[in-house]
């Protein structure tokens, strides 16, 4: 969090603060007070947008505000080194330990899990204020530090000499030391993450200059923040819901008046006519109180009237020729009886002769008589044909026969309507209110109609037609006069009927408008009790609707507040990896070869292009004769994206010029290829090696080999410093030894050489002679190419030592014949100085028994030879 903050601050010190908004400046000032709340509260479930909203509402906006910048730590820089650390209780260490640090070197060797990055952490909380580590995993740097056997913890004190040599107290401070730590991790997560996106190269950037948790704290600002805020319209909204049921209430009552006036419009001509001005009196007029009102005095009316009517039809009757008919008919009967008598006789032979007839017509004997066998030529009379003669007459009879049937099936018709007629007359005679007629011979008249029936019995009938037929005229006369009578009442009647329908329907028309009418009345009169209801709780509604629209603005002014903040905040960022790498891209690029020295050529970077624009991505130019721009973080290995990593820190450090460097387990975030390199620098790099290191390791040979590379003549206590970090089988506190367990071999072989350990004074500057011998040869090869011819006696092992120092000796010589210097000359020389006692090393390496007969002045100028040989090797002109 601290690192984050240190930032954050700096961000706010760069804004031009007489341009933001009142509320904008107070938003500044609340994430600043509250820095760790923020921080703590990421984008799960909107933490950070919920805590920053409460802050907003819980703190008003003041009317004149000042943005709050409070001290970053920021000093004037001093340059001065590392002196001593005190540490302790903190993390792995449960008691007090004094660290003294070298004015060059100081070398934490151990295995992994021994403390060193305990120490290197301490290092961080005393000169930063916090620990990379306890921030990334957001762990309070109060717990993180705490040793958990004695359960507590302290923040370590680093110190400085001053000029006038004061030891004095470092003062943290983020803005001095920030570029004095180089850590593995940081290198490593270089490396691993992808750069597919602008964003993630910045996250890169920013990660290998341990400002990923700044970055975190930048993305961690919502985008959304709009959505956080609970738009509560719930008062503007029930103050709404409240007018626009008053409202709906006022309709209702304007469509009752309505329906109060359509239904009174309805009415109003009824009213009129019956000279009413409510419908309910016209109800009362008609309807009566006790159904006594006109209605009820009309329908007595029409009862009564209708009482006296009698509607009256008379079938008109043709009675004259009903008479005449039946005079006809009672003629064709007689006329066809004279007849029928006439051939009364010849009737009995019919059935002879027809069967005469039949007899002939079967094709029987006709030479006889059938009846008296006669023969036909004697008879008087052919049978047969008076048969047929006869038959002839007697169908006329037949049809006299057919005429009389007929006729008298007509007189008994036109006799049955005679009655009929009658009987119609009487019927009508009694609703005209006269007396009945008496039929003549009634009661004959049956019998003869279902009977036979004679020309004499027809006549004593003595049926009158014609009196019938005046009988007939008169009650036509008298049904018309009844039915004008009649007509006059049904007309009444009518009119009587009319006025009941019509002063009905206007009683149903009057009736459902006075109820209708009525009825919303009353309705009206209820809505209007509502509406008074509704009305008592409107004020107090509507200054909590306002109030809630002020707040609404008010949010809307926080989240363009918000919005402001954040969006610069953010810019800020995404500009922050191209200030950091500003100006180092030739830095970075010489680094870069130098972390890779012994790679081929063209794997070297020509040129490296740190983005200097947003959207730039990090540049290679390899040294292959190409010119070919290259997105490094996408070509180069991820061994040799360590060394860019590397490389930039590296030129970061320069360029900030830090008055130390602390090297965090840096050895094994690179490949074993590059190790050697790495020393070079630390050793011999101007800029690097001029300054304070102090350097974790957990591989022993590397730390070895790195004091070879030191020269001994800068290996005195005061400059170059040894701890060893020891496994603790007893306990988890961290175990420390002063003790050089990795010592320079020459400064081995002097102390060796000291105390009369002559085997381990030889055996030391035979291997330091097998080290220079490697630089000397190195040094000749980068400047002159210079190739060697040496022995080796078996495949597996490196060359002969003699060999090597004799094929130097004939290179140096030939050089000096070339390219006349004295160090060529004097460097073949003092190998020489070696030769006549070589035998010594070779004792001294295999442990002679007689080895301490060997004089002490030959070592002595031995050792001294090589101390000459390393002066050379390491600060000569080759």
């Amino acid at each position: 969090m601290r690192r984050a903050q240190f930032e954050y601050l700096k961000w706010i010190t760069s804004l031009n603060t007489d341009i933001l908004s009142e509320l904008e400046k107070h938003l500044l000032n609340l994430i600043t007070e509250n820095f760790e709340d923020v921080f703590n509260s990421g984008t799960y479930k909107g933490n950070r947008a919920k805590l920053i909203i409460s802050l907003l509402e819980s703190n008003p906006t003041p009317d004149d505000i000042v943005v709050n910048i409070p001290d970053s730590g920021a000093t004037e820089k001093t340059g001065q080194p590392l002196t001593k650390i005190e540490i302790g209780p903190f993390r792995g260490f449960d008691a007090p330990r004094e660290f003294q640090f070298g004015d060059n070197y100081t070398l934490l060797y151990g295995s992994n899990g021994t403390g060193k990055s305990s120490l290197c952490e301490g290092l961080e909380a005393s000169l930063l204020g916090y620990v990379v580590e306890a921030e990334r995993k957001r762990i309070p740097l109060e717990t993180y530090i705490q040793n958990t056997s004695v359960e507590r913890g302290s923040i370590p004190s680093a110190y400085k000499t001053l000029d006038n040599g004061t030891v004095e107290r470092v003062n943290q401070s983020i803005d001095d030391y920030q570029y004095c730590f180089i850590e593995k991790n940081r290198i490593d997560d270089f490396s691993r993450v992808s750069a597919n996106t602008e964003r993630n190269q910045e996250a890169i950037i920013l990660r290998l200059f341990g400002l990923d948790e700044f970055n975190a704290f930048v993305n961690d600002f919502t985008d959304n923040f709009a959505n956080y805020f609970e738009e509560d319209a719930t008062k503007q909204n029930t103050y709404r819901s409240h007018v626009s049921n008053i409202r709906q209430h006022l309709k209702k009552i304007r469509k009752h008046n309505s329906n109060i006036k359509t239904k009174s419009e309805e009415v109003s001509g009824i009213l009129t006519k019956y000279e009413k001005k409510q419908p309910k009196d016209v109800v009362i007029l008609l309807e009566g109180e006790n159904s006594d009102g006109q209605i009820a005095n009309l329908k007595s009316q029409v009862a009564e009237v209708t009482n006296k009517i009698i509607e009256v039809e008379l079938e008109k009757k043709d009675i004259k020729q009903l008479g005449k008919s039946f005079s006809d008919e009672m003629q064709n009967l007689a006329n066809a009886d004279a007849k029928i008598i006439k051939f009364a006789s010849k009737v009995h032979y019919q059935s002879i002769y027809k069967a005469l007839r039949s007899i002939q017509e079967s094709g029987e004997n006709s030479e006889t008589c059938p009846a008296c066998e006669t023969p036909l030529e004697e008879a008087s009379k052919n049978p047969f044909d008076n048969a047929a003669q006869e038959l002839e007459k007697l169908a006329a009879l037949q049809s006299s026969q057919e005429a009389r049937g007929q006729a008298v099936t007509k007189i008994k018709s036109i006799i049955s309507t005679y009655r009929s007629d009658f009987q119609a007359l009487n019927q009508q005679r009694q609703l005209l209110g006269l007396a009945a007629l008496v039929i003549p011979n009634e009661e004959n008249i049956g019998q003869i109609i279902q009977g036979d029936l004679d020309h004499h019995t027809a006549q004593t009938l003595n049926l009158d037609f014609v009196n019938l037929y005046k009988e007939y005229a008169r009650a036509r006369v008298l049904t018309k006069r009844n039915n004008r009578v009649v007509s006059e009442m049904v007309a009444n009647n009518k009119r009587l009927q009319n006025l009941i329908t019509e002063a009905g329907n206007d009683l149903q028309t009057v009736s459902t408008a006075s109820t209708v009418i009525e009825q919303e009345k009353s309705n009206i009169q209820d809505i209007k009790a509502e509406i008074s209801g509704l009305k008592e709780p409107l004020s107090e509604m509507k200054a909590n609707a306002k109030a809630e629209v002020e707040n609404a603005k008010i949010n809307n002014q926080r989240i363009s507040a918000y919005r402001t903040i954040v969006t610069n905040l953010k810019k800020y960022r995404s500009k922050l990896p191209l200030q950091l790498m500003q100006n180092l891209n030739e830095k970075a690029t010489g680094y870069y070869n130098a972390i890779n020295a012994y790679d081929p050529d063209h794997y070297l970077a020509k040129e490296i292009k740190l983005p200097s624009q947003p959207n730039d991505e990090l540049i290679i130019i390899f040294n292959d004769g190409s010119n070919k721009e290259e997105n490094a973080l996408v070509v180069l290995s991820e061994g040799h994206i360590k060394c860019l990593g590397l490389a930039i820190l590296l030129a970061k450090a320069e360029q900030e010029d830090v008055p130390f460097i602390i090297f965090d387990d840096i050895v094994n975030a690179v490949d074993d290829e590059h190790r050697t390199a790495i020393r070079e620098i630390l050793t011999k790099h101007p800029k690097i090696a001029s300054k304070q290191q102090i350097i974790s390791c957990h591989g022993q040979d590397f730390i070895r080999l790195l004091k070879q590379d030191i020269p001994s003549d800068q290996q005195q206590a005061s400059e170059v410093m040894s701890y060893t970090f020891l496994d603790n089988k007893e306990g988890r506190s961290i175990s420390v030894s002063d003790t050089d367990t990795c010592q320079n071999y020459i400064v081995m072989a002097e102390e060796s050489y000291g105390v009369g350990n002559n085997a381990l004074c030889l055996d030391s500057l035979r291997k330091t002679l097998e080290l220079l011998n490697k630089k000397v040869w190195t040094r000749l090869y980068n400047k002159h190419k210079s190739a060697l011819t040496v022995k080796m006696w078996t495949p597996n092992r490196e060359p002969d030592l003699r060999s090597v120092c004799d094929s130097l000796i004939k290179e140096l010589d030939r050089l000096a014949k070339i390219i006349p210097t004295q160090q060529h000359q004097k460097l073949s020389g003092l190998y020489q100085s070696l030769l006549p006692h070589w035998q010594y090393f070779n004792d001294g390496t295999h442990g002679n028994e007689l080895l301490e007969e060997f004089e002490k002045p030959i070592i002595k100028k031995l050792l001294d030879s090589i101390k000459n040989i390393e002066q050379i090797a390491f600060h000569g002109i080759l």
